[in-house]
C-alpha cells in the first residue's frame, strides 16, 4: 500500500507539472494572438507569469578579465583565450605583438588606397565643382571604372564620399537590386539627412519621401539665385542596378530641372556597359564623363612592397605561403581586401600555433622580452625545428648547455635575433638592387615587378636558375650609358644599408663606374682628334633638308662594349 500511495503521489505531481506547462503555453499563445509580446500578467487569468519568454534573455555586459587580471576589450579577450588554449606562454605579449603588426598593416593599406585613388578622386571632385558652376540641361554623370575587384569597392566609395563632402553635404549611396520606389525613398532620405555636431537630423521621413517633397525641402534650405550645393547620387554597382528602375529614375530626375542632380556610376567592366544597359533615351539625358581607376595589380604591388617586403615588418611569409596568397589574388577576384584577409588569418595562425611568436616584434622589444623569460618559457624556443636542427649540428657540450642553461640560451637566441634582422635588411636590399638591374631587360626573365623577383629569391639558389643566367646574358648587351644608370640605382640601394659584407661589392661597382666614365671620355677624345678624309668631312656636315615624307624617324643607338664583361 505505501508503494501504491507513493506512485499515486508522483503521478499527481507529474500531472500538475504538465498542467502548469500547458497553462503557461496557453498564456503565451493568448498573448501572441493579441499581439502582446511583453506583459507582466496574463490577459485572461490575471496570474503573474512565472517564466520569461524563451526567446528573450537579458544580456549583461560583464567585464572581461584575462587570467592575469588585466582588463581588455572583447576581441582581445577572446583572442587571448584562443592563444591560451594552445599555450599559456606570454599570452598578453603575443596578443600585443599580433595587434601591433595587424594595426600597422591595416593603416598602411588604407594609406596606400588613398594615395592610389587620390588623383582619380581629385578629378571627380573637380568635375563636380565645374558641373555646379555651369548648369546644363542633361544630368552630369561621372562613370568611375572601378575594376572587377568588387570587395574593394566599399572602401573605395567611402573614400570618395569623404572627398565629396568638401563640396556638398548631400550625397546618397544606393545599392543594387532596388525598385523605383525604394530608390527614390532611399535617395530622398539620404539627401535630406544632415549632421550637426554629431547629431543626425532627418529632413524628410521615409513614408513621405518623394521627388516633389525633396524639391520643396531643397528650396526651403537654399534660396534661388545663389550658389547651391549639388545633390549627388552614387550607384556603387552599376551592373547590378541597371534596369527599368534606373531608366525611370533618370527620366524622373530630368523632369525636376530645378534640382542640381549629379550621378556617379561605379562600373566594374567597361564604359560600353553603360550604353548597353541603358536605352538611348536614357543616355540622351546624361552628360557622361569617364574616370579610370588604377589597376588592382598596381595596388597589390604597393601593398606587398609596404607590408611584406618591408624589412621593418617582423612577421615574414615563407615562399609557399606568399605564392599562395599572390596566386589566389591573381586567379580569383583581384581583391586586395581578400589578400589582406588571408594575411590576417596566417598571422593569427602563427601566433596561435607558435608560442615563441612572443619574440615576433621589433628587435629592442624582443630582446627585452627574451631577457625576462624563465627557463620553462624558453622551452617554446628550444622546441622550434630550426633551433633543434642548429643544436644537433653543434658539439655535444655546447648543445647540452643551450638546452639546460637559460642564460646561455638567452645569449644565443639574442645573437640569432640580431643576425636575423641584419640578414633580412641585407636580403631585401639585394633583391631591390637586382631588380634595378633586370627590370627593363628583354622578355623580363626575372619577372616584371618586384614581387616576382622576391618570390624567386625566397626559393633559394637564384644564381643557379635558368632565368638568372638568361638575365645575365642580356645584361652583357646593354649600352654603357644604361649600365651607368643601373649602377647608380644599385649603389643608392646598397650604400644606405651600411653593411660590412657589402663593402667589397660596393667598391667594385664604384671602380667599374669610374672605368666606364673614363671609357666614355677616351672615346670622345679619340673621335675628336681623328683626321678624317674630305668624304667623311662632307658626311659630318649638316645634311641637306629632305621633304617631310623622307625625314628620318629614328636615330640608331651607339653601343660600346664596356670593360665589366
Amino acid at each position: 500500500m505505501p508503494v501504491k500511495a507513493k506512485r499515486d503521489k508522483s503521478e499527481s505531481d507529474q500531472d500538475d507539472s504538465e498542467n502548469e506547462v500547458v497553462g503557461t503555453a496557453g498564456q503565451w499563445a493568448q498573448g501572441l494572438s493579441k499581439g502582446v509580446f511583453a506583459h507582466k500578467r496574463s490577459a485572461g487569468t490575471g496570474v503573474k507569469r512565472s517564466i520569461k519568454s524563451p526567446g528573450k534573455k537579458t544580456i549583461r555586459k560583464r567585464q572581461k578579465l584575462l587570467p592575469t587580471g588585466t582588463t581588455c576589450g572583447d576581441s582581445d579577450f577572446y583572442l587571448a583565450q584562443c592563444f591560451a588554449s594552445r599555450s599559456e606562454v606570454r599570452v598578453l605579449d603575443r596578443v600585443a605583438s599580433h595587434n601591433d603588426i595587424l594595426k600597422e598593416a591595416e593603416q598602411a593599406v588604407d594609406l596606400l588606397q588613398k594615395e592610389v585613388f587620390a588623383g582619380v578622386f581629385d578629378s571627380i571632385v573637380q568635375f563636380v565643382t565645374d558641373a555646379t558652376k555651369h548648369a546644363s540641361d542633361p544630368i552630369p554623370t561621372a562613370v568611375l571604372l572601378t575594376g572587377v575587384n568588387m570587395p574593394d569597392h566599399t572602401k573605395v566609395f567611402s573614400f570618395l564620399i569623404s572627398k565629396l563632402e568638401a563640396v556638398t553635404p548631400h550625397v546618397s549611396l544606393v545599392g543594387p537590386g532596388l525598385s523605383l520606389r525604394a530608390l527614390v525613398q532611399q535617395m530622398v532620405v539620404d539627401l535630406t539627412t544632415q549632421e550637426d555636431d554629431g547629431i543626425t537630423i532627418q529632413g524628410v521621413k521615409k513614408t513621405e519621401a518623394s521627388l516633389s517633397t525633396l524639391e520643396q525641402w531643397y528650396n526651403n534650405q537654399y534660396q534661388a539665385g545663389r550658389s547651391r550645393p549639388p545633390l549627388i547620387l552614387i550607384l556603387q554597382d552599376f551592373e547590378g542596378s541597371a534596369g527599368p528602375a534606373l531608366q525611370d529614375l533618370i527620366t524622373l530626375l530630368r523632369r525636376y530641372s530645378g534640382l542640381p542632380f549629379l550621378l556617379v556610376f561605379g562600373v566594374a567592366t567597361t564604359i560600353t556597359t553603360v550604353h548597353r544597359a541603358l536605352s538611348q533615351a536614357a543616355t540622351a539625358r546624361l552628360t557622361i564623363h569617364t574616370f579610370g581607376s588604377p589597376p588592382a595589380t598596381k595596388h597589390l604591388d604597393q601593398v606587398i612592397d609596404r607590408i611584406i617586403i618591408n624589412p621593418d615588418t617582423p612577421f615574414k611569409l615563407s615562399h609557399k605561403v606568399f605564392q599562395f596568397l599572390v596566386e589566389n589574388f591573381l586567379f580569383h577576384d583581384f581583391a586586395v581586401l581578400h589578400f589582406m584577409e588571408g594575411f590576417k588569418f596566417i598571422l593569427g595562425e602563427h601566433f596561435y600555433r607558435t608560442p615563441a611568436s612572443v619574440l615576433c616584434c621589433d628587435l629592442s622589444t624582443g630582446l627585452s622580452r627574451l631577457g625576462s623569460m624563465t627557463n620553462s618559457e624558453l622551452d617554446c624556443v628550444r622546441r622550434l625545428p630550426s633551433f633543434r636542427e642548429m643544436v644537433e649540428k653543434m658539439e655535444c657540450d655546447e648543445g647540452v648547455n643551450l638546452l639546460v642553461d637559460s642564460e646561455s640560451c638567452k645569449e644565443k637566441v639574442g645573437d640569432l635575433m640580431t643576425e636575423f634582422v641584419s640578414h633580412t635588411r641585407l636580403f631585401t636590399g639585394l633583391v631591390r638592387a637586382l631588380f634595378h638591374l633586370v627590370k627593363d631587360l628583354p622578355r623580363k626573365p626575372l619577372g616584371k615587378v618586384l614581387r616576382d623577383l622576391y618570390e624567386l629569391s625566397m626559393k633559394g639558389e637564384l644564381t643557379s636558375t635558368q632565368q638568372f643566367k638568361e638575365a645575365w646574358q642580356f645584361l652583357k648587351l646593354i649600352s654603357r650609358l644604361d649600365l651607368e644608370q643601373k649602377i647608380d640605382l644599385v649603389l643608392a640601394e646598397l650604400q644606405p644599408l651600411d653593411d660590412q659584407k657589402l663593402e667589397p661589392l660596393i667598391s667594385k661597382m664604384l671602380d667599374t663606374k669610374t672605368k666606364l666614365a673614363d671609357l666614355g671620355e677616351d672615346y670622345n677624345s679619340t673621335a675628336n682628334s681623328t683626321v678624317s678624309s674630305p668624304a667623311i668631312s662632307s658626311l659630318s656636315s649638316d645634311p641637306p633638308q629632305l621633304p617631310a615624307p623622307f625625314q628620318p624617324f629614328h636615330t640608331p643607338h651607339q653601343y660600346t662594349q664596356h670593360p665589366l664583361w
